[in-house]
């Protein structure tokens, strides 16, 4: 005959590490049930004749609590990350000692100042150069303005003149000349009627005696010059008419639109030139505008050397995310433009970030509620609720570069205690079951494809397929194959 003892096993187990999955976690306890099993045979479970005790428990209802453990640390939920505001990478000269507590405005760190002294007193030789290159092109713009003004003058003037000119001849020189031209043919052809007839009349006198021949021979002579004057100024007056005129007032107009031309190349060349001054003030001032602004940039910069907390906390070298580079943060280190100099946290709000393994952090959500230890303050338990899931697994673990972990954050509703750096250990509820039917996840053995539990029924174990549905550390949900009250081994009868 088989006697049965029965017990009543815990919920759950005090501890899993993080990362296992419920079968494995199963297998541990099995281990742990066969080494306990052990201890109750010496200590009651023992042989009677041919009677062995078997250790049993009874299927009830409960509300069964699904927990994902994790490790990790204490943070600042807010942490104030310190970026260096130099325009390239900086020295420090002097730098608080991390982990010392610092007061709002209190200098924490300096960089060196003499790169950025040199570069200023450079700024302001450049800056000096280029009010004096702006001052002398502004002159040379004044300068070409007046000169383009007078040049302006002077070609409209011309312009002017030569039409002033070509109208003078049109309506004074030339119908002058024509009416001279006439009056001296005119004035050269009554002479020769003249002469022609004080000829004729001198020959009467010769004839009668009162002139000598001579006297003829010289009005002759006299006759001829009026012809000749006469057809020279018939010649003069067709020459006149017909080249001297038409050249002279060719000359005239060409002068006019020489001028007119001139005033065209003066306008242009005048508002080539002054474009050019224009251009040459504005490059001037555009260069001018950038060393000051350099120079403003450079002296900003120089404020920069010297940096104050924002806020009250302790300090932390570097960004706590990145904790290998906190050895690059000490005096005479060179800083880059963008990289964390130090790190002060918020006092006033806490968190933990832990490190949820991949088998488990599929069941985490944001909003879950979660209770969170610390070895430095033992038997304070925080409660808190998960405000953010990784989405990117960290780089390796602590079980080794297989295992991937994503991190948790959980915010504390009271860290006044804590520290940032202090290890902290969570349990996440990631879902609960009110009611559940279980039994002991011992009690479920899997043989080949099914699961299956040993039902104590009348002094005999019954082999029953069930159906699992969420399980625990120490307990397993039944939905199938087993009702509330029944009873079943916690050992395989083989075993």
């Amino acid at each position: 005959m088989i006697k049965v003892r029965t017990c009543r096993l815990p919920v759950r187990a005090e501890y899993s590490a993080p990362g296992t999955s419920p079968w494995l976690r199963w297998s541990v306890g099995y281990s742990l049930l066969v080494i306990g099993c052990s201890i109750l045979s010496s200590a009651g479970c023992r042989r009677e004749g041919d009677t062995e005790a078997l250790l049993t428990e009874v299927a009830h209802r409960e509300d069964l609590a699904v927990i994902v453990r994790a490790s990790g640390e204490i943070r600042a939920a807010d942490s104030n990350r310190i970026y260096p505001k130099l325009k390239s990478t900086g020295t420090i000269e002097f730098i608080v000692a991390e982990g010392e507590r610092v007061t709002n405005g209190q200098v924490v760190a300096r960089f060196s100042t003499e790169g950025i002294e040199k570069q200023i007193r450079a700024l302001e030789v450049q800056a000096l150069d280029g009010q004096n290159r702006l001052d002398t092109a502004l002159t040379a713009l004044e300068v070409g303005k007046m000169d383009s003004v007078k040049s302006l003058k002077m070609a409209e003037q011309g312009v002017v003149s030569t039409k002033m000119k070509l109208q003078k001849y049109r309506e004074g020189d030339a119908p002058l000349e024509e009416r001279k031209a006439r009056l001296e043919v005119e004035t050269t052809a009554r002479e020769l009627t003249m002469k022609e007839n004080r000829v004729r009349d001198i020959i009467g006198l010769l004839e009668e005696g009162f002139v000598t021949k001579d006297q003829v021979e010289e009005e002759r002579i006299a006759l001829e010059k009026a012809k000749v004057a006469h057809e020279t100024a018939k010649v003069e007056q067709t020459l006149n008419e017909q080249y001297t005129l038409p050249l002279r007032e060719t000359e005239a107009v060409n002068a006019v639109e020489a001028a007119e031309t001139d005033l065209e190349k003066t306008r242009k060349n005048d508002a080539v030139q002054l474009r050019q001054k224009e251009q040459n003030v504005e490059s001037a001032r555009r260069t001018l505008a950038q060393t000051q602004e350099e120079l403003e940039e450079s002296r900003e910069e120089l404020t920069y050397c010297v940096v104050c907390a924002p806020t009250e906390g302790i300090v932390t070298y570097a960004d706590p995310d990145r904790p290998w580079r906190r050895a690059e943060v000490q005096v005479g280190a060179n800083i880059s433009r963008g990289q964390v100099l130090m790190t002060i946290p918020d006092m006033s709000g806490m968190m933990a970030a832990v490190n949820v393994s991949e088998a488990d952090v599929h069941r985490v959500r944001i909003g879950q509620t979660a209770t969170v230890r610390s070895e430095a303050l033992a038997g304070v338990v925080m409660h808190g609720s998960v405000t953010k899931v990784a989405e990117v697994a960290n780089s390796g673990g602590w079980m080794g570069s297989d295992v991937k972990e994503f991190q948790v954050e959980i915010s504390l509703d009271d860290g006044s205690d804590l520290k940032p750096g202090f290890s902290g250990r969570a349990e996440i509820e990631v879902t609960r079951v009110p009611q559940a039917l279980t039994i002991p996840l011992q009690a479920v053995f899997r043989e080949e494809t099914d699961l299956v539990v040993y039902r104590w029924v009348k002094g005999a174990t019954v082999r029953t397929v069930v159906r699992v549905g969420e399980t625990t550390d120490t307990r397993a949900e039944i939905l199938e194959g087993v009702s509330e009250g029944e009873s079943v081994v916690l050992m395989a009868p083989e075993s």
